[in-house]
Parts: structure tokens; sequence; C-alpha cells
């Protein structure tokens, strides 16, 4: 073979593997270049994730001091639904005392309650018992 023929092939192998070194960190750099951007995202996407987090968070909270303020006041009415309950029954208690008492001094006469009375302990008497038992 020549010195021509020879420097040709040379060249060409020098070429192709100059080439090939080429390809190859081509590649390399295309392959980082995807995982930088690939971290690029995964950072970019758990920032976002965190601002969503905080914000749904802060959200929630504000929430639950309204309802722990709802709850507050609720308990407050149901206090003042009991007190108010107990005051009826003493006032039930009271009234039925006095029936009782008026009955007893009838009897002693030997005189009838009216019937609109007895009626009218008759309903104070159920509404009483149901007042009771709450």
């Amino acid at each position: 073979m020549s010195d021509s023929w020879l420097g040709f092939i040379l060249k060409v192998a020098g070429g192709l593997g100059l080439a090939g070194l080429g390809y190859v960190a081509w590649k390399e750099t295309c392959r980082r270049a995807y995982e930088k951007g690939k971290a690029q995202g995964y950072k970019e996407a758990s920032e976002e994730y965190e601002a969503k987090f905080r914000n749904q968070a802060e959200e929630f909270l504000s929430k639950e001091k309204e309802f722990e303020k709802l709850i507050n006041q609720h308990e407050d009415e149901k206090q003042a639904l009991k007190e108010k309950i107990n005051a009826y029954r003493e006032e039930g208690a009271r009234l039925i005392g006095e029936y009782e008492g008026l009955q007893k001094r009838y009897n002693e006469q030997n005189k009838k309650l009216s019937k609109s009375t007895q009626t009218q302990f008759s309903s104070v008497k159920k509404v009483w018992d149901k007042l009771k038992a709450a």
C-alpha cells in the first residue's frame, strides 16, 4: 500500500474516531441536560406543591378557629337553654305543689276543683314530666 492510502485510511479512521467521540460527548451532554431538566422540574413541582399545601393548611387552621368559635357559641346557648329548662322545671314543681295543696284543702272541705283547673293541671303535669325526663 502506498503512503497516500495509508494516510487516507488513517484520516478516515481518525475522523470516524472523532465522530464517535463527538457522538458520545453529545449523548452525554443530552443525558446531563435531561437530568438537569428533570431535577429542575422536580424542584419547581415541589415548590408549587409546598406553596399549595401551605395555603391549604392556613385555610384549614383559619376554619378550625371559626368552628371552635361556633362550638363555643353553641355551648353557651346550650347552657342557657339548660338553665331555662331548669327554671321551667322549678316553676312546674311550684305549680304542682300549689295544685296539690289546693286539692288537699278542697278535699278537706269536701269541695271539687273545677274542670278547667283539673285540665290545666293535667297539661302542666305532662309538660313537667317531659322536662324532668330531658
